[in-house]
Order: C-alpha cells, then sequence, then structure tokens
C-alpha cells in the first residue's frame, strides 16, 4: 500500500548518516551541488567530462518511464538534461573570478570526453629527463644546519627527544603539533591536570607538616573536597563528572596520608616556572612543587598521575625523564622525588643527598644512588644532549622504547625500513 512505501522510504532516509558539517577553512574541496551559489578568491573546476555535463539519461529504478518523463524528473529526457547542464555550467562559471576548469583525458584505463559545453585547450605530455628511472643513490644526511636560536620553545621534551631518538629531537624544530585522539569520558592528561590543580590548590592553604597534622579529620576532608570541587568545575559539562570526583576523593586522601608520614617539610613553591641553560639552550620548565626540608635544603616533587613510573626512569642510560634531572643541573637543590598519585599506588621514588628526607622502603633507601655522583651524570648526558641538538644530530636511532608513543614514523620511516 501507498502507507507501507512512506513508511520504508522514511526509515530508508532516517538510517541515512550525512557526514558532520565542517566549519571555516581556507580550501574547500566540494562536489558541484555544494559549491552552487558560493563565490571564491580562486576555484578549480575538475572532472569537466561528457559524463558529468550533460550526462546521460537515468531513469529511476522504482518509478516506470512513462510516470518519469511525465513528472519531469531530473535526467529523465535529453531535453531536461540540456537545462539542467546549462543552468549547472552557468552557477560554476560563477563560482570565482580567477577559475580554473579541466577534465581528466583518462580514467581507470578509459578514455574520457570533455564536455561539448567548453571548448579546451591541448597540453603536450611532457616527459622530461628527470623523470626518466635513474640508479637509486643513498645519502648518510644525518646533520642538520646548526641551530642559530638558542632560545627553545618545549626546551624540556625537546632535549628528551634528542637523547631518545636524535631525529626525534630534530623534527621538534618544525613545531609541529600532535593531535589528541577524541575518546569517551576524561582523557589522561584531563585526569592529571586535575588531580595537579587540586594539590595545588591544597598545599597552598596548607603549606607546612605541621599545619597537616594537627588539622582536625573533619576539616581535613572539609579541605579537599573543597578542592576537588573547585577543580572538578574546570572541566566542561561531563556526566562523568560525579564520577570523577568520587575517584579523586579515594586517590587525593591516599595520597595525604602519604605526605602525614613524612617528618618534616615546608611547602615554598607551587606550579612554578622557571628559566633554565643547559650547556647554552635556553628554555622555561615548570615544577609541580618544591619543598623546603628540615636542614634547610630544598626537595622537587614532580606528581605522576600514570602507573607506570619506576625510578630507573632517572637513572637508566639513556634518561627516560628528563625534567627533574635538568631543574637539578641547573638549580641549588638537594633531591628530587616522583609522587605517584593514582588508585593503585601513592608513593614517593626519590634520589636525595639526605636519603631520610621521605618515607621511604629501606630496599628504596639502599638503592638509592649517591645524589652528587647522580647529578654529575645528568649533567654529562643533558650536556651532550644539548650539543648534539645544537649541532644538528638527526640520526635515526631510538632507543627501545622511542617509538612507542612517536607520531613522526611517516617522516622517519624507521619501522618501515626494519620491518624490510
Amino acid at each position: 500500500s501507498l502507507k507501507d512505501v512512506i513508511e520504508i522510504l522514511t526509515a530508508h532516509m532516517n538510517a541515512v548518516i550525512f557526514q558532520p558539517q565542517s566549519g571555516p577553512a581556507n580550501i574547500y574541496i566540494l562536489g558541484s551541488l555544494e559549491a552552487e551559489g558560493l563565490f571564491f578568491d580562486y576555484a578549480w573546476v575538475s572532472s569537466m567530462t561528457s559524463d558529468f555535463l550533460p550526462g546521460k539519461i537515468q531513469m529511476p529504478l522504482f518509478i516506470p518511464p512513462k510516470t518519469s518523463i511525465e513528472y519531469c524528473l531530473p535526467k529523465t529526457s535529453f531535453t531536461l538534461i540540456s537545462k539542467e547542464s546549462e543552468v549547472t555550467l552557468d552557477n560554476l562559471l560563477n563560482l570565482s573570478s580567477s577559475l580554473i576548469i579541466s577534465y581528466s583525458k583518462t580514467s581507470n584505463s578509459r578514455d574520457e570526453l570533455p564536455s561539448p559545453y567548453l571548448d579546451f585547450e591541448d597540453y603536450p605530455n611532457f616527459i622530461g629527463h628527470e623523470t626518466l628511472p635513474k640508479e637509486m643513490e643513498l645519502l648518510d644526511d644525518f646533520i642538520a644546519p646548526e641551530l642559530d636560536n638558542f632560545e627553545i620553545k618545549r626546551g624540556v621534551a625537546t632535549l628528551q627527544d634528542q637523547i631518545s631518538c636524535s631525529f626525534k629531537g630534530f623534527v621538534s624544530r618544525l613545531n609541529i603539533q600532535e593531535f589528541n585522539e577524541p575518546q569517551i569520558g576524561l582523557s589522561r592528561l584531563e585526569q592529571g591536570s586535575l588531580v595537579h590543580k587540586i594539590l595545588e590548590n591544597f598545599f597552598n592553604a596548607i603549606p607546612s607538616s605541621s599545619d597537616l597534622k594537627k588539622l582536625p579529620e573533619d576539616k581535613l576532608q572539609e579541605e579537599i573536597n573543597k578542592h576537588i570541587n573547585s577543580a572538578i568545575q574546570l572541566i566542561s559539562q561531563s556526566n562523568f563528572k560525579s564520577i570523577e570526583k568520587e575517584r579523586l576523593i579515594k586517590i587525593v586522601n591516599e595520597y595525604i596520608k602519604l605526605e602525614k608520614n613524612r617528618e618534616y617539610f615546608q611547602v615554598i613553591k607551587t606550579e612554578s616556572e622557571s628559566k633554565v641553560d643547559v650547556n647554552g639552550l635556553q628554555f622555561s620548565t615548570r615544577i609541580d612543587r618544591m619543598d623546603k626540608m628540615k636542614d634547610g635544603t630544598n626537595l622537587i616533587i614532580d606528581y605522576k598521575t600514570g602507573q607506570n613510573v619506576s625510578l630507573s626512569q632517572l637513572t637508566g642510560d639513556p634518561l627516560d625523564q628528563a625534567q627533574l634531572p635538568i631543574y637539578a643541573i641547573t638549580n641549588p637543590v638537594a633531591g628530587i622525588a616522583f609522587a605517584t598519585v593514582n588508585s593503585k599506588d601513592c608513593q614517593f621514588k626519590a634520589i636525595t643527598k639526605n636519603k631520610f628526607d621521605l618515607p621511604l622502603s629501606q630496599q628504596a633507601i639502599k638503592r638509592m644512588p649517591v645524589w652528587n655522583e647522580q647529578v654529575s651524570e645528568w649533567e654529562l648526558e643533558l650536556n651532550s644532549a644539548s650539543q648534539k641538538f645544537q649541532e644538528g644530530v638527526a640520526e635515526v636511532l631510538p632507543t627501545s622504547n622511542a617509538c612507542d608513543y612517536c607520531d613522526y614514523d611517516l617522516l622517519c620511516r624507521f619501522e618501515k625500513s626494519s620491518n624490510n
């Protein structure tokens, strides 16, 4: 019945998924129907073949030809096609005052004819000498031009990249922005930023071990909840807010218990930025927190919300986490520490001059490197990385894990070449 046909047709139309409309752009790639009525500074109309204009008669599959012609359905007669072609051509010719129209002579090994509505100029098919086959020539080109500006952005990441893979360090000169993949809920980066903000505000309000220890439990919970609620407001509206709040209450409480076990600390900086100079290379670095210890020395703390955190990232060869070592060799400090803050693990992983500054296990204290010796090793490695970056050393020799989260494989072709 007609009702059934309408219902089936409606259901079919509702099932069609359209691509979301894109925002403003400098360059548009459009179909002819989308482009009609628009105006551009420059326009190029391609594929202007006879198949496109005037095109061919196309009878609807489920409507009788006689009915189609009687009701003047598009492309059902030569008369209609001719009228439609004139309208389409007129619209396309008015796209821009600077217009190029072209067609491909062949498509999928089939010869194409130009639209009869236009006269096309013939261009010779040049086969230049440079396009002829050549013997492959290998160039060992791993030295880029030397750096002429010694003040850089993203200095910590740049030196870390130079250590992990010289080519990756060199690519940082291009200032390529990485794009985060969309995902459901809060990203790891957003979750980490929330924890950092909460702890920053908390320790600005409760800046010492004595203040923390004398705070009653009910007041402590009020303080924690206040800073969690404040941080949660910074994220966009999301149904995940309540779930995230529960998670934050749990892990922040666990971390504050860890801080309570410290003998003494006085917070003197939170989320602080400073300029550093590593062997002539100048850039800004940011620390999560600086504490003054009982003996008057300073300790740097870096909050880590991920779960793959180990002390070997600071002591390995090559260095796997450069931020704290960079600060340690350029500032008067007597210790650095990762503070892991996640649902599975809240603890300090540190290298300090005084091995008893933090609540560490006996095994961790026993394995801790000697502070002055470790700082000397960091200086050698970081100064070398800085020198290589300035000299343009760009060898594709990644360390074992350097390619895991690298977006530059299309530039270096390391994985492809190693697979071959």
